[in-house]
This record gives structure tokens, sequence and C-alpha cells, in this order.
């Protein structure tokens, strides 16, 4: 009679376990995707696109469509989103050499950004630790390509061997009286004191433009800045080195000592969802740090991630969305995150602009929690089972022993 009682015991955990965790499960992957009306009163926006290497290699080598799905969707939302400027963030195509093994991934891709500028809507595209500067010249930087932008730190003598190539690159760009200089280095560019000293001096000479920088890494996940080894390929892309890379160094010896530095965007570290850092430059300006990179996520079923950066309300407030182009769903409900700009934002841009209330603030930079990466969620993942049978087995053992005492007494 008691074996009996504790087999029920211990099956009656087992599925009690076993239910728990399809609940669990369940309910992450429901919550995680919602539908949502897109951001009312945008004035213009900005349409980012994370390391898109995952759905570029699938496009490639299984004959998807994800990358077409992505830039149809970028132009015909152009007028209604207002969408002014469109920026990725490395890491083009998968197949790091520059050989027949992935020509066919840098046609796909060039193909879609080709398709921009048929559409005449500007672009940059900053090269990847994945770009060789063989493929990222021959299929990206086309003469329209090189047309549209206003100026390079352009060396033939160091190209792709110090990443000093047109990869660094800029645009002016002016939206009704709101004026942004979108500049692109290249991935290692931390490492070339002249391309710094260049970038400052671009930056410097411009104070009236709102400085936007792309570079395909920067922030972490887990700490503040990226930092560790890259790996990329030579001139020639018959081989790979690894660089190390601080993105504290692009902090300290660009972007807070100047003003009118306004976002830094970034990839290169898988993450579920965006990660948004609001840290405090030398001038007491607020930088709006952001990481975008889905590509592990997009391993699964590809979903085509864009993250749109909205001005919206007269200028007063940055807004951005976190949306799949392949559902038409929104992704990440505590990701669609809502800024009021701060004092004399628009003061930089409009002649007419009368600041009504002068405020001083002393408040430390606000800083996101990290996001959760795909292999802490993997952890998480096991950790709550672990808890789960933890509770089910203790469950069992208590009433195993309290059958045990029963039996005793009787």
């Amino acid at each position: 009679m008691i074996k009996r009682v504790i087999a029920i015991v211990a099956l009656l955990a087992l599925m009690l376990s076993m239910t728990t965790l399809g609940t669990i499960s369940a309910s992450a992957a429901a919550s995680d995707w919602f539908d949502r009306n897109p951001t009312q009163n945008v004035d213009y926006s900005f349409a980012v696109l994370g390391d898109i290497q995952t759905i570029t290699y699938s496009d490639a080598k299984k004959g998807t469509k994800y990358l077409s799905t992505m830039f149809d969707w970028i132009i015909a939302n152009r007028d209604s989103r207002k969408i002014e400027y469109v920026i990725g963030l490395g890491d083009t195509v998968d197949t790091l050499l520059s050989t027949s093994a992935n020509a066919s991934e840098w046609d796909k891709a060039s193909a879609q950004y080709r398709k921009l500028l048929d559409a005449e809507i500007p672009y940059m595209v900053v090269r990847g630790n994945h770009d060789d500067e063989y493929g990222y010249h021959k299929y990206i930087c086309s003469a329209k390509y090189k047309s549209q932008m206003d100026g390079f730190f352009y060396d033939e003598s160091q190209r792709a061997t110090r990443g000093n190539s047109m990869s660094n690159c800029y645009k002016k760009l002016e939206i009704g009286n709101h004026k942004y200089l979108m500049l692109a280095l290249d991935y290692n560019a931390h490492n070339d004191a002249d391309t710094i000293a260049w970038a400052n001096d671009l930056i410097s000479s411009n104070p009236d433009y709102k400085v936007i920088l792309s570079i395909h890494a920067f922030l972490n996940t887990t700490s503040l800045y990226y930092s560790g080894k890259i790996g990329s390929s030579n001139a020639s892309g018959l081989a790979q080195e690894n660089l190390d890379f601080d993105g504290k160094l692009v902090w300290d010896n660009l972007v807070k000592k100047h003003p009118n530095m306004f976002m830094v965007l970034s990839g290169h570290v898988s993450t579920t969802y965006p990660v948004v850092r609001v840290l405090t430059g030398d001038n007491g300006n607020e930088v709006y740090n952001v990481l975008v990179d889905p590509q592990t996520y997009e391993e699964g079923e590809p979903s085509g991630f864009v993250y749109m950066v909205n001005i919206t309300n007269g200028g007063t407030k940055l807004e951005v969305e976190y949306l799949s182009t392949s559902t038409g769903k929104y992704f990440g409900k505590n990701h669609q995150k809502t800024w009021t700009l701060p004092s004399g934002f628009l003061a930089k841009f409009d002649p007419n602009y009368v600041e009504t209330v002068a405020t001083t603030t002393t408040a430390e930079p606000t800083t996101e929690a990290p996001a959760t990466t795909v292999e802490e969620e993997k952890k998480g993942c096991k950790g709550s089972i672990v808890s789960t049978m933890t509770v089910c087995c203790t469950m069992g053992t208590a009433l195993a022993a309290f059958a045990m005492r029963k039996r005793k007494e009787d």
C-alpha cells in the first residue's frame, strides 16, 4: 500500500512539473508579441536595422525572402511613418570571407539596399566584422551610394589595413529646421587615431548639427561597453584575425566630448531585446546609446526586425518602436519607450524656438537594466526547470514521509 502511495505521489509531482513548465514556456512566448497602433504625431523617423546576417544567410542558402520583406516594408511605410533615413549596423552578411562561398549573400543584401536607392531613400551601412573590406566595397560602396554621402575619411594607401576607407563617412541631413550629422565609423576605427581625429574635427566644426553616430560595436548587454576580441578578415579576404575592441575608448575619445552628440547606434552583441542607455557627456548633454542585434533570435523563425527611432510631438519627444516586418506585430512591450527630450534640444535646430522653462539637471545618468541575452534566457529557463522540479520533489518527499508516519501510527 505504501509503495502505491509513493508511486502516485511521484507521478503527481511529475505531472505538476510538466504542466508548470508548459505554462512558463507558453506565457513567455505569448507575452513577447503584441499589437498596437503605430506611434502618433511623428515629425520624422529613422529606421534602424540591427545585424541582418542571419536572414541574409537564410535568403541566400535557403531561398527565403525575409530581406525583401524588411526592405519592402520600409519603402511601403516611408510616407506614413515619415522615414527620413535608414541605418544598417553592420554584419550585413554572415559568411566572413569574400570568396565564392558568400557571394550569394552579398548579392542578396546589396540588391535590397539598391532598392532603397531606387526609391530615393537615403541610407548608410556601417562595416561589421563579418563584412570584409573586399565585399563591403564591391557590393555596398557603389558609385550611387557614394554620391549620397557628403564626405569620407579615405586614404587609398591605408584602405583595408586600418579600416581607413569609405566605411568612415558622413551625411548632413536637414529635415525642416532640424539638422543632423549622420556619421558612420568602421568597426575598428577606435584603433586608428587618425580616424578618431577626423571624426572629432568633423563634429566640432558642425556645432549646429545633432550627431547620430553608427558603429558596429559599442554597448554590451551585461556591462556598460563591449570589450573583447572581434574577428575580421584581411584585405584579400583570405585570412582571419582578432582585433581588441573597447567601446569605452569610443566613449572617452569621441562621444562624450561633444555637446551636439545625440545618439550612438550599435550592434554586434546579440540580444533578444534592444538595449538603451542614456549617459551624460562632458558638456551635460544626454546621449542616447542604443544596441540592436536580433541575430540569434532570428536563427529560429526570422522576423525581420526594424527599430524605429521617432521624433514626435513637435520635436519634444523621442519614441522608439521595435517591430517585426514578417508578422506585423510589435516585440517586447517594455522596449517600446518614450523620452522627453532635454530642455534646449530644439534650440540647436529651430531659430524660432523659445525656451519657456529653464531647468538644471544634476541627476546621475540613467541606465536601463541590461537586456536579457539569449544565453541568459536559456540559463533562466534552466533555473526555472530546476526550481520547479525541486519544489515538486520536496512535495513528493514530504507526502511520502507523511505516509510512512501514518503507517507507523496505524
